[in-house]
């Protein structure tokens, strides 16, 4: 039966003609119904649900792009977008094929997931298990040999989903591509609305909301008329004033199921996942203080607009859609129509994960530190070390913090989330606002400013962070918006009409000695002391200014809680160090348009130096250390707390504020810097093949090479979260692949460390595994293609090309070296040294955490009494055999069911 057929004559068009005109401009008929208006509301609330957000270039951090589907099951909710959109959640049988080649993925694991995998054991019965691993494998062989011959006669063109936007269904069945088209003039205007400075021609409606900005230039935008859509800006002319209205009234027009309603917007936005992630964000920020109730109207007006080309496309050239099939489709849902290897794609993902959790589990210690062993007797040797270091849990810091402890046995490693606790605002000099340095899942708490200390007043014992003199930050900050304006002068004096040909022929020369610099490897406009960081012209220290936290209402108690809050998440509450360093971490690049996807996710996107300076300064006050000691954590005074920032470009470790150093501690600090010189080098060494480099000094010059389109892997690789004591994981080479975060159950009786830990961390975590994850697998989707074809946009965000969709994911160079992929997708393990019990009622106690771990999103291992347990989904445990000589299938066929969730 064919679903789709041209019609002379639009019944929708007919029937729209005949209704009142004066109605169908502000409210349609059904908007007379009030029940109709409030599940309008509600379906576009849930369609909104749906979209995860994109943050803008200067704020960039990895989210989950499927994170609306949490509530299903990650393969539920696979075949339910493969309902709506051509968006994909599993691997390529030829990924699987190569995995399988290079035996990283064997029989054992496959084996394995078989049993594990509910949908195999259903179908086959648990008697022909080894039957479906016999088909697997036969799959894997197909896909193989395919690869081998070069044979491309299998990769068809993806189909349809069966509910699909007219645009697609048309350009499946003609010449033209009215997708490609649709989605041009979608991001033409969408750029032009949030454009930041970028153009100097400005949309002279940005100042209206989305839908009515592009009303108005719709209606008289002859642009698409002359691509070939006839009669459009009369189209537009005649539609409702509102987006709440013109949706019904599109919907409506096209004689759309109210059933299909909410399937139908979703193929919309899963269309455009980019621009549609980007209004949401808009919405995001209607609400500053965190209510909770957001005024998502831009992510309404573009669906309005969406659907607008959608009917216009339809009735300009009669082509309709017979919903009452795609009605009986829907319902079948996408399993009758996918690829027939889906269930194979299936297993395999989880045999490869299992193949992962096995390596990870065989490689740490037996016996496995105790849930239940004292705090004391954990991560502290025999003498007193030098320093304790606490690191970001990024993947990256986990070679540097090996390196560091194998240079130095008297050195302490501690990781924890890189903002340490302490969500700001951070205002650098010279500029009235800043950005936020935490986790987009939290609020700023406070704001602090930027400001000039004189570097001997700090050198003879005051702290750089105590107020010293008003003048030279007044001075320092004047001279900084002076320059800022003159160099926004010449930049607008170059893009102008009159200046922009005038100035390529008169300063082309000038610019050429820079260009010849720049491409020896030299940057001119780096050499002066503007650019140094923490330094004025005048030689003095740049700080953070803590004048106004009483104004804000942060008192010393709060400040103490802070402190307090910071050093109990890190598990360090005794045996303090006489040097204990906050080392946040950053990227180092140049002319890298999403630098902030490589710098702390845990800061949004930003710098973890502020931070750390900080917490640093936090607890280095006697004042706060004394009320400290009366909530039972003393600090001795020989400690000093010193802040510092991990380059993850070059993995050089940079010192922070050492003008406040005390004398006592300046042999120390350099015996440290010796070693963290040395740990860096290794580091260097150990990522040199990675990255194709032959030395060193190669590999830190990416840091500065602005035609470098890789300067670091980034997070490529992530595959597994650690929260324990730091002995689970010191002498174990994990490759850059976890993210580490210490933890002590014993010092935590009431769980609420690890609750914090659970809740947001490994949240974090889970995201920006999902990230990579989703930009590898889906990369036309949720990736951004290739990085030599990027152009900014209205300095917010990317084009691939010169339009279409917001790119919001991941480039080609983070994933991919040409060759052979990079990131292996996998979904975030999660081992947790605790007890099973106290890591239950924080299951029970987070619907978030609940769903991540019960519908597949993340899976869970605790190690409890030197025994490792997997939770699987329906709430109970399964106890893991460890043997490393034994394979998995052996392992499965030894677990026993060991508890329960009620």
């Amino acid at each position: 039966m064919k679903t789709i057929h041209h019609s002379s004559k639009s019944t929708s068009t007919s029937n729209h003609k005949s209704n009142d005109p004066s109605l169908s401009v502000f409210v349609p008929a059904a908007y007379e119904d009030p029940h109709v208006y409030r599940q309008l509301e509600e379906l576009l609330d849930q369609v909104c649900e749906a979209v995860s957000p994109v943050w803008p270039l200067k704020d960039w951090v990895a989210v989950n792009p499927y994170a609306g589907f949490t509530e299903r099951s990650f393969f539920e909710s696979r075949d339910h977008l493969q309902v709506f959109s051509q968006c994909e959640l599993l691997p390529t049988m030829e990924h699987f094929a190569s995995q399988f080649r290079s035996g990283a993925l064997q029989r054992p694991h496959i084996e394995a997931a078989v049993n594990e995998t509910a949908t195999a054991v259903q179908n086959h019965g648990a008697d022909q298990a080894l039957s479906v691993v016999d088909e697997v494998l036969e799959a894997l062989t197909k896909a193989s040999s395919a690869a081998a011959s070069k044979d491309c006669s299998s990769a068809k063109a993806k189909p349809l989903p069966p509910i699909a936007t007219i645009a697609s269904r048309l350009t499946a069945h003609g010449p033209v591509d009215w997708t490609e088209m649709v989605h041009q003039e979608i991001g033409k205007h969408c750029s032009a609305h949030y454009d930041e400075g970028q153009s100097k021609w400005g949309n002279p409606w940005q100042n209206l909301p989305l839908y009515q900005a592009w009303r108005n230039t719709a209606r008289c935008d002859r642009g698409i008329e002359i691509l070939g859509l006839p009669g459009f800006r009369k189209f537009v002319n005649d539609l409702p004033h509102t987006a709440e209205a013109t949706i019904v009234h599109l919907l409506q027009r096209m004689n759309l199921p109210r059933s299909l309603w909410e399937t139908f917007l979703l193929a919309h936005v899963f269309s455009m996942p980019g621009w549609s992630g980007w209004t949401k964000y808009q919405g995001l920020q209607t609400d500053p203080l965190g209510s909770g109730k957001f005024q998502h109207d831009d992510f309404r007006g573009f669906l309005a607009m969406s659907l607008a080309y959608d009917v216009a496309i339809s009735e300009a050239f009669a082509f309709e859609v017979d919903w009452t099939s795609r009605l009986n489709a829907q319902k079948l849902n996408a399993a009758s129509s996918d690829d027939s290897c889906k269930e194979f794609r299936k297993i395999l993902l989880r045999a490869s994960e299992i193949a992962y959790r096995d390596q990870l589990l065989d490689s740490l210690p037996s016996p496995a530190p105790d849930a239940s062993e004292s705090a004391a007797n954990l991560d502290q040797p025999a003498s007193r070390p030098i320093a304790q270091m606490a690191f970001c849990i990024d993947v990256r810091s986990e070679r540097l913090r090996r390196h560091l402890e194998s240079v130095s046995a008297d050195i302490e490693t501690i990781g924890v989330a890189g903002f340490f606790g302490l969500p700001f605002e951070y205002i650098p000099l010279g500029q009235a606002s800043g950005d936020v340095h935490a986790p987009v899942l939290l609020k700023s708490s406070f704001s602090l400013q930027e400001k000039a200390s004189d570097c001997v007043s700090a050198c003879s014992g005051q702290h750089p962070l105590v107020p010293h003199s008003s003048t030279p930050t007044t001075t320092e900050a004047a001279r900084r918006t002076e320059i800022s304006t003159w160099k926004k002068r010449w930049k607008q004096f170059q893009t102008s009409a009159v200046g922009c040909f005038s100035f390529v022929e008169t300063m082309g020369l000038l610019d050429g000695i820079e260009l010849v610099g720049r491409l020896l490897g030299k940057n001119l406009r780096q050499s002066g002391p503007d650019n140094q960081p923490g330094v004025t012209a005048e030689g003095r220290t740049l700080s953070l200014d803590l004048d106004g936290l009483l104004q804000q209402g942060i008192d010393l108690d709060q400040q103490t809680d802070l402190a307090e809050g910071l050093l109990t998440t890190m598990g360090l509450t005794n045996h303090f160090a006489p040097l204990v360093v906050l080392c946040g971490h950053a990227s180092q690049t140049d002319n890298n348009a999403m630098s902030a996807g490589l710098d702390c996710g845990a800061c949004g996107g930003h710098s973890g130096a502020p931070n750390a300076r900080l917490a640093a300064t936090l607890l280095n006050d006697r004042r706060i250390q004394t009320r400290l000691a009366e909530r039972g954590i003393e600090i001795g005074a020989d400690t000093h707390f010193l802040a510092a920032w991990h380059n993850t470009t070059t993995d050089q470790i940079e010192w922070l504020d050492t003008e406040s150093i005390p004398p006592s501690h300046q042999s120390r600090v350099s015996q440290l810097q010796s070693i963290g010189n040395e740990g860096s080098e290794l580091t260097r060494c150990e990522r040199l093949p990675l990255l194709d480099e032959s030395s060193s000094e190669s590999l830190a010059a990416r840091a500065a090479d602005w035609s470098q389109t890789r300067p670091e892997w980034g997070l490529a690789g992530n595959a597994s979260m650690l929260i324990g004591p730091r002995s689970l994981t010191r002498e174990i080479a994990l490759d850059g692949r976890a993210f580490l975060h210490s933890y002590h159950a014993q010092s935590d009786p009431s769980g609420r460390v690890l609750e914090s830990i659970m809740t947001a961390p490994m949240v974090v975590a889970h995201w920006i595994n999902m990230q990579y994850y989703a930009s590898t697998v889906d990369s036309h989707h949720f990736g951004s293609g290739c990085k030599t074809v990027h152009n900014v946009v209205g300095q917010f965000g990317i084009f691939s090309g010169n339009g279409g969709d917001l790119q919001a994911g991941l480039p080609e160079q983070s994933l991919r070296n040409g060759e052979h992929i990079e990131h292996i997708p996998l979904r975030l393990q999660t081992v947790v040294v605790a007890n099973r019990e106290a890591i239950d009622r924080v299951i029970a106690a987070h619907t978030t955490v609940r769903n991540l771990l019960q519908n597949g999103w993340v899976h869970l291992v605790a190690i409890e009494n030197d025994q490792k347990y997997r939770y699987q989904p329906n709430g109970s445990w399964v106890q893991l055999q460890t043997n490393t000589a034994s394979f998995t299938s052996q392992r499965e066929k030894s677990w026993q069911l060991v508890g329960s969730v009620e």
